[in-house]
């Protein structure tokens, strides 16, 4: 079973977004420990849903990745 994720009023619509927000917040020495672990829980489930959901419908993290054009890939090479 798939749980479903939500959000509440502090969090960004769209995860790339949040994800960079928290990488800024953690570059400029901005948070205490405390949220620098959360954030750090945070990503790890972020991750492992992400897993779940491309196993859940057979993708590999290569048919994620998507060409931008002249940008490149959306993620990096591994």
């Amino acid at each position: 079973m798939i749980p479903k994720v939500t959000y509440n009023s502090r969090c960004a619509p769209d995860p790339n977004d949040t994800v960079t927000w928290a990488i800024r917040r953690v570059d400029q020495d901005d948070l205490t420990e405390e949220q620098i672990e959360k954030i750090g829980t945070t990503l790890m489930v972020l991750e492992e849903r992400m897993t779940e959901l491309r196993e859940h419908f057979g993708l590999s993290p290569e048919d994620l990745n998507i060409d931008l054009g002249p940008l490149g890939p959306l993620l990096p090479y591994q």
